[in-house]
């Protein structure tokens, strides 16, 4: 069958058949479907369909917040005129219970059911069980038939709309309101806040885990992490066999669903006391443990954020073969070569904040990147003091932050670059004047001492849009945007200490200085050519390039 969830909120389920001969290639005709059933019911737009193993029933469903789940009963032409006539022994698809279906993707009922309240966690927003080994029946024609789903390791995954992604027990336990939500793994940071986690699945084989989430401005991102379940799995089958072995007897049913460590043993006859009392409270205080989940661990991210840094948002790293970008709140630094990542987290989860700069030292070790901060975590100054984002200094070799910085901008770094010696750092941030940082760089592995910035000066740039940024040779600074290019020379200012300078040593440069050049350009980056003293050279967006001097 095939079963197509409409926006006219019915279910359409067909019939197909390959046209092509019985010695032809597989695809060298197209399939013809037939419309078997029209299912209607639902009032609000359906975002779930499974089956049952056997192929008799559809059950469809819409979002936690409508809460609609129904089942349908699905005749093949042959029977479709007996609508009496029980399916498979059941008269009613309610009969059928959660390993009854194939997969499960109803995000408030059976497997889900309670995880919101249980759990402490908002909406569920996408569901997915791990791929089961699935127990089989003898069938009439003699062939194994699956009809229930089991897996050594019951798991699922739960994406969440606030941007979180957990990994839970099947079924889930119960107990204290507290002791629940230990049991699950958090995944937090991974894609910015207010995302919603689309989309929740296993591989075929369960050797990963992937997660679509989708943020506010529609932009999707996808994480992929890889598991350890086949290296669990034969730990479980050599405890187990250890453990008949040495006992001459059949293992208990925590050694039987294979190895267990004494927590996971703990966890696992935990587990299957709260399969068998659906309702109630479990005493965890007598286990005396903490119990424990298995981990993910995010190994490689797809996607970029494209509008950070205005328009330059790659750099190479120190070696050929690596480049540098952002992903939601991770500096990455791919390696081409070995299609290998290494990854740079938000030191603290709390503060919630995407990357939106990133500039890479001139050696190409020393990677800055500039935060973002979400509006929630900016409280209007009557409130108290404002929370500013930061310039965050990491090594581009292991990913592991080496410095932070407090900057002195407001809800966000929009661009920031290094000087051609690496001395001088500038940063240009989101508020409404676009204040210019300027910051000195000593120390580090060059001079064998702590890395020191330290804030020089600062300037108001321009109150519309700003797009390019770069440092000279000679404490040259270039700045362009939306129908303007302005330059500045950290000599012509004596300002210091971080206080901040006159406008007055900032010069516009002229659009209608040139015949071919338009009033009204858009520039999009400036760069100073290296050799040339004050120099520069600016692109725009109809694809011309404009020389400055």
């Amino acid at each position: 069958w095939l079963a197509l969830a409409c926006r006219d909120l019915n279910v359409y389920v067909y019939t197909w058949e390959s046209t092509g001969s019985s010695g032809a290639a597989p695809d060298a005709s197209a399939p013809v479907y037939t419309l078997l059933h029209t299912f209607a019911g639902h009032t609000a737009p359906i975002e779930a369909l499974d089956y049952s193993f056997d192929g008799q029933w559809l059950q469809s469903a819409t979002a936690c917040t409508d809460s609609q789940l129904l089942r349908w009963r699905i005749h093949s032409p042959a029977t479709s005129a007996l609508t009496d006539t029980a399916v498979g022994g059941l008269a009613t698809g309610w009969e059928l219970l959660d390993d009854s279906w194939a997969s499960w993707t109803p995000t408030f009922s059976g497997p889900a059911a309670g995880l919101a309240e249980g759990y402490g966690v908002g909406h569920v927003a996408s569901l997915a069980r791990i791929n089961g080994e699935g127990a089989f029946d003898d069938a009439s024609d003699g062939e194994a038939a699956k009809t229930k789903w089991k897996s050594p390791l019951p798991t699922m995954l739960v994406g969440l709309e606030d941007g979180q992604v957990l990994l839970v027990w099947y079924p889930l336990p119960c107990g204290d309101s507290g002791s629940p939500r230990s049991l699950a793994k958090e995944f937090v940071g991974s894609f910015p806040r207010g995302s919603v986690v689309r989309h929740v699945a296993f591989s075929f084989a369960n050797a990963f885990a992937v997660a679509l989430a989708q943020d506010p401005s529609g932009s999707t991102q996808v994480l992929v992490w890889k598991s350890d379940y086949d290296d669990e799995l034969r730990l479980r089958q050599r405890y187990a066999s250890k453990a008949a072995a040495s006992s001459g007897s059949t293992p208990p049913l925590a050694v039987i669903s294979g190895y267990a460590s004494p927590v996971d043993r703990t966890l696992f006859e935990y587990t299957d006391l709260a399969s068998k009392v659906p309702q109630g409270r479990l005493d965890t205080k007598s286990t005396g443990s903490t119990l424990d989940m298995e981990e993910l661990h995010l190994e490689f991210i797809y996607g970029l954020n494209a509008g950070a840094t205005g328009s330059r948002n790659v750099f190479y790293a120190d070696d050929a073969w690596e480049i540098v970008y952002t992903a939601g709140s991770c500096g990455v630094v791919y390696n081409t070569k070995t299609q290998t990542q290494l990854l740079n987290r938000p030191a603290t989860p709390d503060r919630p904040c995407a990357i939106s700069a990133l500039t890479v030292h001139p050696k190409g070790d020393l990677v800055v990147s500039g935060e973002c901060l979400a509006a929630f975590s900016r409280p209007e100054p009557r409130r108290g003091a404002e929370v500013q984002p930061a310039l965050v200094v990491w090594d581009a070799n292991s990913g592991s932050t080496v410095l932070r910085v407090a900057t002195i901008h407001r809800r966000g770094v929009l661009l920031l670059a290094f000087s051609p010696d690496g001395q001088r750092l500038a940063s240009i941030g989101m508020e409404a004047g676009h204040t210019l940082a300027l910051y000195g760089v000593t120390g580090g592995s060059s001079e064998a001492g702590r890395l020191h910035v330290t804030l020089l000066l600062t300037v108001k740039t321009s109150s519309r849009r700003v797009w390019g940024l770069s440092l000279g040779g000679e404490g040259d600074v270039a700045i362009c945007g939306d129908q303007h290019i302005s330059f500045w020379q950290e000599s012509s200012e004596r300002g210091g200490g971080g206080d901040e300078a006159q406008a007055g040593g900032l010069k516009s440069g002229l659009l209608s200085s040139h015949r071919d050049c338009s009033t009204q350009a858009t520039l999009l980056q400036v760069a100073h050519l290296p050799g040339r003293a004050r120099v520069v050279v600016s692109g725009q967006a109809d694809g011309s390039l404009y020389l400055w001097k």
